[in-house]
């Protein structure tokens, strides 16, 4: 008997908005290749994240009738010691599709490693500890700016732009460490060692 998700079908909008979400949490490749699927198969794949707490939106697909009653289950073939007693989900991911997302979860590391070492060389972990030590800075500097204007209510229109400036930078500065951080979390980035100092 077919899986009850086969009956699924998805409005455009709440499509795109999940393709987003998976874009968001497995990068554009993994969401473009899922997002050419099917409705069916674009909706156990995002059942599974939804279990897992993985997908912001709640997203359930119904659950095939086996599930419901396990007992129903056919007996498992014998194969790789499986005792008969074994049950399987039958909303988890196939071999081959956990074997596809491996494969494309891989890929865009190696991607990732190779454009970004060759856009920015040089990324040992004392850059790192400058990079964090600027956007510092610039906390510091909007900070400052924001009590110099506010404090006293001495605010002016000019001080207020200064403000707004440096809150700019200050923000654009954090997404940019934030993304640097993200980026080495999932293995795009290899910190360098130090270099050695020249002997003299």
């Amino acid at each position: 008997m077919p899986q009850a998700a086969a009956n699924v079908r998805l409005e455009p909008d709440r499509r795109a908005r999940i393709i987003d979400q998976i874009r968001q949490l497995r990068g554009g490749v993994v969401a473009s290749v899922i997002g050419r699927g099917r409705d069916e198969e674009l909706a156990e794949f995002a059942a599974s994240l939804s279990r897992s707490g993985l997908l912001a939106e709640e997203f359930h697909v119904p659950a095939h009738e086996f599930a419901i009653d396990p007992a129903r289950l056919p007996p498992p073939k014998r194969k790789f010691g499986r005792r008969a007693t074994m049950t399987t989900d039958p909303m988890a991911p196939s071999d081959e599709q956990k074997k596809m997302l491996a494969y494309i979860d891989k890929s865009i590391r190696l991607v990732n490693r190779e454009i970004i070492h060759k856009q920015i060389p040089g990324l040992t972990r004392e850059r790192f500890i400058e990079f964090a030590a600027s956007v510092a800075h610039l906390r510091a500097d909007y900070l400052k700016a924001a009590m110099d204007c506010f404090l006293d209510d001495k605010a002016d229109t000019e001080q207020l732009e200064g403000v707004q400036q440096k809150r700019a930078l200050f923000e654009e500065g954090v997404k940019a460490y934030e993304a640097l951080y993200r980026a080495l979390e999932r293995g795009y980035i290899d910190p360098e060692a130090p270099a050695a100092p020249a002997k003299k």
